[in-house]
């Protein structure tokens, strides 16, 4: 069994102008049992925003959000991860109103051979003022590319070190 605790901060939640700063806090852990079929990983992370308006010093409330992931292993071929995610904001914007938001995103893979995946994808994300969206998708990875090798940066069909299967 492996067990990871892990705690930090960052310049804020999606900061990336650099000219604010707001310090979140992020902790968690992964856990992984020693057969190695399944594992869990948790994460949280709250803080502070920048200002709601370019205009006005009212600060945003902090923002609380976590992420869950279940991978779980088949057999050496295929795998599924689970992720849900969720948050909260008070405060969000300048008349304050609270918004929440969660997620869930199911990933299948199957792996072709050591540096090679295909996947399939599919989302959901729902939020308190009503969005609603979902989508399948095809995918190597996370995120990714139809066919790509984890282990390497080239483009897809461009790794020396295996081709497909």
């Amino acid at each position: 069994m492996r067990l990871s605790f892990y705690m930090g901060g960052v310049n804020g939640q999606d900061q990336t102008d650099g000219l604010t700063d707001s310090l979140a806090a992020l902790t968690g852990f992964a856990w992984t049992p020693k057969d190695k079929k399944y594992a869990l990983n948790f994460g949280i992370m709250t803080g502070g925003l920048g200002p709601a308006t370019a205009d006005t010093t009212t600060p945003f409330a902090p923002r609380t959000y976590f992420s869950t992931y279940l991978t779980y292993n088949f057999s050496k071929k295929f795998q599924s991860v689970t992720q849900w995610d969720a948050g909260w904001q008070q405060d969000y914007d300048t008349l304050g109103n609270t918004a929440d938001f969660w997620s869930v995103t199911q990933y299948l893979f199957y792996t072709i051979n050591d540096h090679w995946k295909a996947g399939l994808r599919y989302d959901m994300f729902v939020d308190g003022q009503g969005t609603k969206l979902g989508g399948l998708r095809f995918g190597g990875q996370p995120g990714g590319n139809p066919l790509r090798c984890p282990r390497c940066p080239r483009m897809p069909g461009r790794c020396r070190r295996s081709p497909p299967a």
